[in-house]
C-alpha cells in the first residue's frame, strides 16, 4: 500500500491476492493471503490494483520459483502464449470474443481449459463492462448476447490464465486502453521467474 501511494494513488483498487503453488490454482483464492511462504518451487501469483483519482487498475504478476516441472514450464508457457495471442488480436473493430478466442485457442490446444472470461471492463469499479469473454454457444444464452466490439476509449484487462491444483497457477494480466485508434498497453505486468 505504501508503495501504492508513493506512486500517487489514494488505494487499493480491491484486497490483493498472493498466492504461492499451494494456492495458485486458486482463480480468486480465499483469503486471499495466508502465513504460508510465498517464494516456495512452483508457480504463484500476486492479483493487486491501484485507486488513482476514482479509477481502478487491476494488474496481476506471474511468479516462478526454482525448477519447475515439465508440466508447470508449459503451463507457464501456454499462459505467455494466450496472452501474446490475445494482445494481437486487439483492433479497432474486432469484436470482444474474437479476442478471448484467441487466447482461449492456445490454451485449449495445449490441453487446459481457462475457467473465466479473459477479461472485464475497468473503470470507477474493478470489474466494468464489457466484459471479455467466448460467445456463448448455448441458443438460450445466445438470445441475449450482444456482439461487443473494440472501440475508441475503452479500457479493459487481458488476464488468460491456467490453473492446476497441485501444480499451481500462471495468470498475466494487464490493462490495456484504445487511444487515438491504436491499443496501449499501459501497465507492465509480466513473467517473473527467480531461480
Amino acid at each position: 500500500m505504501k508503495k501504492i501511494r508513493e506512486y500517487g494513488a489514494e488505494d487499493n483498487a480491491f484486497p490483493s491476492l498472493i498466492a504461492n503453488t499451494k494456492r495458485a490454482h486458486m482463480i480468486h483464492c480465499h483469503p486471499s493471503a495466508g502465513n504460508n511462504h510465498f517464494a516456495e518451487q512452483g508457480l504463484a501469483l500476486i492479483d493487486f490494483g491501484a485507486l488513482y483519482e476514482g479509477y481502478c487498475c487491476d494488474i496481476t504478476v506471474p511468479f516462478t520459483f526454482g525448477k519447475l516441472t515439465a508440466e508447470q514450464e508449459k503451463i507457464r508457457d501456454t499462459t505467455v502464449k494466450a496472452y501474446e495471442a490475445a494482445i494481437e488480436s486487439i483492433d479497432l473493430g474486432v469484436p470482444l470474443w474474437k479476442i478471448s478466442k484467441a487466447a482461449n485457442d492456445i490454451i485449449e490446444k495445449a490441453g487446459y481449459v481457462m475457467p473465466h472470461g479473459l477479461g472485464h471492463g475497468l473503470g470507477l469499479a474493478v470489474h466494468d463492462s464489457p466484459g471479455v469473454r467466448q460467445k456463448p454457444t448455448d441458443p438460450i444464452a445466445l438470445k441475449s448476447w450482444t456482439e461487443d466490439v473494440v472501440e475508441e476509449g475503452m479500457v479493459f484487462t487481458i488476464e488468460p490464465g491456467v490453473y492446476i491444483k497441485g501444480l499451481g497457477g500462471q495468470r498475466l494480466e494487464n490493462d490495456v486502453m484504445i487511444r487515438n485508434g491504436k491499443v496501449e498497453v499501459y501497465t507492465n505486468s509480466e513473467l517473473i521467474e527467480i531461480d
